[in-house]
């Protein structure tokens, strides 16, 4: 959606772009129906090994099916028997019919009951640590929609009820692929087995996971929730892209978490506590050297990016600000990544849930005492306040449960470090007009990319759990070299 935003923008308007962000919006807050099963699939997947599933996981997957098939149905049938009404009452659009709104809505129901069950066979493939299958295919289906999608509002219509039908059948092409493959992991004579009891010893795992889910998804979505009540459809589409350009972030975290988390569960499961310490380290230092830079590239050079990415001065007028401050927002929760992978493979903490809710209840307040004051700018201002007080707290909470003590080390050594060497590279670019003065050509590109690099392989070295890991990959590349 990041690199096709441009276009749909172009051929279908910032309205309908406005719906496109209420699907993606829609899509993560639906995964409450989740209840915790992936994660609780994915958790007993990779504590019992690596490879094919074991004839308890079958039969656990087996009935996860049944029951995301019956919420699937169930959110299409009430779309469909609401989905007029709803468009009516909710949305306010110039340009777009309330008719063309109605089947809209009618097909993001169907996508989101769609994408559902592909979440699951996803967690079912991480556990078992096929990341590079479920990847192939996620980007597989990426390209296809992204590229269907384009032919189709280019050469046959370009308006929203066409858009969102392609979105069905890749969603369904998707869904059927990957059950395919983790069916073909599955033992034989267990495929067809289906046994209650297997859910029984899970239950209160799964509804801790599935309310610590619930409640991070409506902290990381509650100001596009109230956005899309309180602003127009054409200033919630400019939100929207820019939300959608702030998440690019999340690409960064999710391979982190998807890597660490059945990593985590492992190592809980087999007693080797004392292997996972370095191990969280690590990949904390690395995220945050990952996220960092990152983020400090796109805020400092936002204006140019957006010129070549929409190519509509005015929307990037609109876009720049608010981009820039919910790029801050993005980058905390990503670091919360990890101590939430952490806190979820070694099991639920009562805690961690009162963290949650506290969190929630101050979210909705200031979400919408700011939006209503500043608009969209202070929905993003809002989830930055949001995210602060979401790291400090959270990083007190999970080292209480993990890691004793851990806290400050966490907060000052694997996350402060490489902050602090973002903040003082940010400080120089930004005093001395460096991102301003820079010609956006080629050149000028190559070399704003240069100084990214530069960055991340400082925010690298700070840290000792990083540094050593990177000397002992350059000596080994040194070696191969020698040998050749």
């Amino acid at each position: 959606m990041l690199i096709m935003a441009p276009v749909y923008l172009k051929y279908l308007g910032a309205e309908a772009f406005g719906l496109i962000g209420f699907y993606t919006t829609l899509l993560m807050c639906m995964q409450v129906f989740d209840m915790g099963m992936a994660t609780t699939l994915n958790r007993e997947i990779a504590r019992h090994g690596v490879g094919r599933l074991s004839d308890d996981n079958a039969q656990l997957l087996r009935c996860v099916e049944l029951i995301y098939a019956t919420i699937s149905i169930a959110l299409v049938l009430a779309m469909w028997i609401l989905g007029a009404w709803f468009a009516k009452s909710w949305f306010t659009a110039k340009h777009i019919s309330g008719t063309d709104i109605t089947y809209a809505l009618y097909g993001i129901a169907t996508c989101v009951a769609l994408r559902l069950p592909i979440n699951v066979y996803q967690s079912a493939l991480f556990g078992a640590q096929k990341m590079h299958l479920a990847s192939a295919i996620g980007i597989i289906q990426i390209i296809a929609g992204a590229l269907g999608g384009y032919m189709l509002l280019r050469f046959y219509s370009a308006d929203v009820v066409t858009f969102f039908v392609w979105q069905v059948v890749i969603a369904l092409l998707h869904l059927v692929s990957v059950r395919a493959l983790v069916w073909r992991n599955a033992p034989k004579r267990t495929a067809r087995n289906m046994d209650w009891r297997s859910l029984s010893g899970l239950w209160r795992y799964a509804v801790g996971a599935g309310l610590v889910s619930v409640a991070g998804l409506v902290l990381s979505q509650v100001d596009k929730v109230v956005l899309s009540k309180t602003l127009d459809l054409e200033h919630y589409g400019y939100y929207m892209l820019a939300s959608t350009l702030a998440a690019s972030v999340h690409m960064l975290s999710g391979p982190f978490y998807n890597v660490f988390f059945p990593l985590a569960s492992k190592l809980i499961e087999s007693g080797q506590s004392e292997v996972l310490l370095p191990k969280y380290q690590f990949f904390s230092a690395s995220l945050a050297a990952c996220v960092f830079p990152f983020a400090l590239y796109l805020m400092l050079l936002f204006p140019k990016l957006l010129n070549l990415w929409i190519s509509d001065q005015a929307a990037v007028d609109q876009i720049s600000p608010i981009a820039t401050i919910l790029v801050i927002a993005t980058s905390l929760h990503a670091l919360m990544f990890l101590p939430h992978a952490l806190v979820m493979a070694m099991g639920i903490s009562r805690s961690y849930l009162t963290m949650y809710g506290l969190l929630i209840g101050l979210s909705v307040p200031v979400t919408v005492l700011l939006s209503i004051h500043f608009g969209a700018v202070g929905g993003a201002l809002a989830q930055v306040a949001l995210f602060v007080i979401h790291v400090f707290y959270g990083a007190w909470i999970t080292h209480r449960i993990c890691f004793k003590g851990y806290a400050i080390s966490w907060l000052f050594k694997d996350v402060g470090r490489p902050l602090g060497v973002v903040m003082v590279f940010g400080f120089i670019v930004y005093t001395n007009g460096l991102h301003t003065s820079l010609n956006f050509d080629w050149i000028g590109g190559l070399l704003s990319i240069v100084a990214w690099m530069v960055v991340f392989f400082a925010c690298v070295l700070v840290s000792p759990s990083t540094r050593n890991i990177f000397f002992i990959m350059l000596r080994g590349f040194r070696t191969k070299l020698l040998t050749v």
